[in-house]
């Protein structure tokens, strides 16, 4: 018996033809072996990118910070980062 979860996983979608050619084109290059990896790597970024939204509107309401340092943090970024 199937649940709804089940349906998901192999239900279909409907592309564009422009999202078709970007599918044939990436998977022409190597970089994906299959439609539904491509699709599913597509899934992963825009959830990031979602995550990524929702954690800079928390940010912006947290106001800003009266005794921020810019040339420390940027000192202490690049002895982080920079060789």
């Amino acid at each position: 018996m199937f649940n709804n979860l089940d349906l998901l996983k192999i239900g279909s979608i409907l592309l564009e033809d422009y999202f078709i050619k970007n599918i044939y084109n990436l998977m022409k290059s190597d970089q994906y072996y299959s439609q539904s990896e491509e699709i599913r790597s597509a899934f992963k970024v825009e959830n990031k990118k979602t995550e990524l939204v929702k954690e800079l509107k928390i940010g912006e309401k947290s106001g800003l910070n009266e005794n921020f340092d810019k040339k420390a943090f940027i000192k202490k970024l690049h002895s982080k980062y920079l060789i």
